[in-house]
C-alpha cells in the first residue's frame, strides 16, 4: 500500500482492509460478551443489595449502609476504540470506493482536477 495513489492496487487494498475489519468485528464480539457478562454481574448485585435491604427492613434493624463507592459499571475503554476504529474504515470504503471509480475515469481531461487533488 505504499507508493503514488493513482497505482495502487484497489483489489489488494479492498481485501487488506475486509481483512482488518472482520477482526475488529471478531475482536468486538469478543468485548460485547463480556460487557454483558459484566451487566448481569452488576444485576445480581443489586439484586442481593436490594434483597439483604429488605431482610433488615423486615427484621426491625437498620438497612445496611450504602457504599460511598457505587459498584458502576465501567466498559472496557477497547470497546470504544474497536468501535471508532470501524467507524474509520467504513468511511475509508466510503472514500476509497468513489476514489476508484474516478481512478477508472482518469482518461477523461474534465476528471484531471479533480483526480489531482485526491492524490
Amino acid at each position: 500500500m505504499d507508493g503514488a495513489f493513482l497505482e495502487q492496487n484497489a483489489e489488494a487494498i479492498d481485501g487488506e482492509v475486509d481483512e482488518y475489519y472482520r477482526e475488529l468485528f471478531k475482536i468486538q464480539k469478543i468485548f460485547n460478551q463480556k460487557v454483558k457478562k459484566m451487566q448481569v454481574e452488576q444485576e445480581e448485585k443489586e439484586r442481593e443489595r436490594k434483597k439483604k435491604r429488605r431482610l433488615a427492613e423486615e427484621d426491625g434493624k437498620s438497612p445496611p449502609p450504602e457504599s460511598d463507592e457505587e459498584d458502576a459499571m465501567k466498559i472496557p475503554e477497547a470497546v470504544n476504540i474497536i468501535n471508532s476504529t470501524m467507524d474509520g474504515i467504513k468511511d475509508f470504503k466510503v472514500i476509497f470506493y468513489f476514489t476508484a471509480m474516478f481512478k477508472s475515469c482518469a482518461g477523461f481531461p474534465c476528471l484531471n482536477p479533480v483526480l489531482d487533488s485526491l492524490v
